[in-house]
């Protein structure tokens, strides 16, 4: 085993003389190789939780227990190195974990290439994650004085605000920070993602890099979108190959010749991870990428024990976590619960955030796709003398569609007005209700 029991040892007398270190430095029970030390850690941390101090005195009766006995509290408490700082000394003992975690993942390459049911992709997926979870580096994020957040906070401002490029929906949302994670939810048939889609393709247009990583649809299925939406072609003709005339032929060679031009990326890989999600925004942040659509969040395989809220929890912490370690803007696609479907009123609330968990907690804001149409179209009436009212509400509805925003940490909320064409699946300002 990889270990070194002296830097173990000198940076537990560091935390007992100063309880403080272990904030201060992020130190983590895996950060010990030996079952000991990780217990006295665990103990220590517990009871700095608990609001009690982890001194001399407070932890006799704890180290009575261990098996080194009591009398191995004060070798702790002396072994505090004379010639290394405690943050030097952890640097030493994370470097140890993060080869103990390499020395693991050698090992289970090994038995997995010599597993005939493996194939070469997992195995190369298998490594690209247990890399992408191991944290070789030190953290860039420091603690900084107030001074110097105030001064960061308005230094090039512009810069961090991006645009869903929908005037109605920006005037309220006043655009997506860096760092966000922005929920777009509703229930199926709302058209949330054709509006993902139609943000991701107006910020392209703008050269700014996007990663659409897609649970639902394929490549070509978003693809396809992209092209309707640009050539302004119906999404069914294309699917089926049946452009029925030479001026929608002529459109979409333009509209692939547009496409080509623009930054967005795509990934279709079903069961995706949590780390292989961290992966691929690692990766592609290096090519510009500022939006990340993920369509849709309930889809993503996680490892969590439990019930989907417990699921779904672990996703949204993660989820906001990556945003604002990479500095992008995540844009996290959620279905509702059907309790909506048996409400008078359909327009959706946070409430009906399906297993909702952490959901509303992490999210800097929600946005609900709503189309009244969508419910009117299922109500029409067999009562012929109802018939003419219905039509006539219909045609007053037909292509409303609403972008609600129910939650906005750093500002207001309301309800931007757009139009929903189905037949190209595409959102645009609404001009006319």
């Amino acid at each position: 085993m990889i270990y070194n029991q002296e830097a173990e040892q000198a940076l537990l007398g560091a935390i007992i003389n100063h309880n403080d270190l272990i904030a201060h430095l992020s130190i983590e029970e895996l950060d010990f190789a030996f079952i000991s030390h990780q217990k006295i850690f665990v103990h220590i941390a517990g009871n700095l939780r608990a609001g009690l101090p982890a001194n001399l005195i407070n932890l006799k009766d704890f180290f009575s227990t261990l098996d080194e006995g009591k009398d191995y509290l004060n070798t702790l408490s002396l072994s505090v190195s004379a010639t290394l700082l405690p943050s030097e000394t952890h640097k030493i003992l994370r470097d140890l974990r993060n080869k103990r975690k390499l020395e693991e993942i050698a090992l289970e390459l090994k038995e997995m290439s010599s597993d005939a049911t493996k194939n070469s992709q997992e195995i190369k997926d298998f490594v690209s994650e247990s890399l992408e979870e191991l944290n070789l580096t030190a953290s860039a994020k420091k603690t900084l004085t107030l001074s110097q957040a105030v001064r960061g906070s308005f230094k090039s401002r512009g810069s961090k605000i991006i645009y869903s490029g929908y005037p109605s929906l920006d005037q309220i949302t006043g655009g997506f920070e860096d760092g966000d994670l922005i929920i777009l939810a509703g229930r199926p048939g709302m058209g949330k993602s054709a509006l993902g889609v139609g943000i991701a393709l107006k910020l392209a247009k703008e050269n700014i890099g996007v990663l659409i990583i897609s649970l639902e649809m394929s490549q070509e299925q978003v693809a396809r979108r992209i092209i309707a939406n640009l050539g302004s072609l119906n999404v069914t003709k294309l699917k089926y190959n049946s452009l029925s005339s030479q001026a929608e032929v002529e459109f979409f060679q333009k509209a692939v010749e547009r496409a080509d031009e623009l930054p967005i990326f795509l990934n279709d890989e079903g069961a995706i991870t949590l780390a292989k999600i961290k992966y691929e925004i690692k990766k592609h942040v290096k090519k510009g990428v500022r939006l990340v659509m993920i369509d849709y969040i309930q889809l993503i395989k996680h490892q969590t024990r439990g019930g989907m809220t417990e699921k779904i929890t672990e996703i949204s912490n993660a989820l906001k976590a990556m945003a604002m370690e990479f500095g992008v803007v995540i844009l996290g696609l959620s279905q509702l619960n059907r309790a909506l479907e048996s409400r008078e009123d359909k327009r959706p609330q946070l409430s009906d955030l399906r297993d909702s968990g952490a959901i509303e907690q992490d999210a800097n804001m929600v946005i609900f796709a709503f189309r009244p149409e969508y419910y009117l179209e299922r109500q029409k009436p067999e009562d012929p003398a109802r018939l003419s009212e219905w039509q006539k509400e219909m045609e007053r509805l037909r292509g409303l569609a609403f972008a609600i925003v129910s939650k906005n940490r750093d500002g207001q909320c309301g309800e931007a007005r757009l139009r929903f064409d189905g037949e190209f699946a595409r959102f645009t300002e609404n001009t006319n209700f």
